[in-house]
């Protein structure tokens, strides 16, 4: 596992960053924005920082799940971006999907799902020298940097009606359908602020209020 590095100017959907460990983080360019149109995951196996010391945005309009490794290069030139109502902003949960509202579980029930899997199979990958909790270490072929032209034809020619889902080797890409107005209305939160649960430190909880910017 290497440093796998993210350019900046571009529009993600559900970003989930996981794997690498600490010394081999998912680099975000610096300077450039980045933008994740849904939710972002950054797992507790992941690390992140910046490729130079500039100050660079990411804005983020839906959920943030972290539980990333600290220590990233720069990662304090980092500001993300709330945009958006009624968000939440916590740890890495068990079963994260359970957190999505029923409104929106309801209308994106009928969605079709396209599945495109790239993940690597550990029982024919080259093994490498060394091991990890006891188990051995085998050549990730199927990364992102490596399949980025397959994964952006894929999001090119992709039905826009289908939820497209492609799971890579470092992160899971999901790009959500366009979906009809009925549905849209349907999915849509409430207009106004409500409280969102966020976990303290020790454990424990408070509640505190989001007032993301539109």
């Amino acid at each position: 596992t290497t440093t796998q590095f993210i350019g900046g100017a571009v529009t993600y959907y559900n970003l989930v960053l996981r794997n690498g460990g600490a010394g081999n983080p998912k680099q975000l360019q610096g300077f450039l924005s980045h933008v994740v149109n849904n939710d972002l995951t950054v797992e507790s196996t992941a690390q992140m920082d910046l490729s130079s010391p500039s100050a660079t945005q990411l804005t983020l309009w839906g959920n943030l799940f972290y539980s990333g490794l600290s220590g990233g290069a720069s990662i304090g030139n980092l500001t993300i971006q709330l945009s958006g109502i009624g968000k939440t902003v916590s740890g890495v949960p068990t079963g994260a999907p359970a957190l999505r509202s029923a409104r929106v579980e309801a209308a994106a029930a009928d969605v079709p799902i396209v599945e495109a899997s790239f993940l690597t199979d550990p029982a024919t990958a080259p093994r490498l020298a060394g091991e990890r909790d006891g188990k051995p270490l085998v050549a990730l072929e199927n990364t992102y940097e490596k399949r980025k032209a397959q994964v952006e034809e894929l999001l090119r020619t992709a039905d826009p009606t289908k939820r497209l889902v492609v799971d890579l080797d470092d992160m899971t890409l999901v790009r959500n359908p366009q979906i009809s107005p009925a549905l849209a209305a349907a999915a849509a939160p409430d207009r106004r602020d409500r409280d969102d649960h966020v976990p303290d430190a020790a454990g424990g909880g408070h509640r505190r209020r989001l007032r993301a910017r539109r």
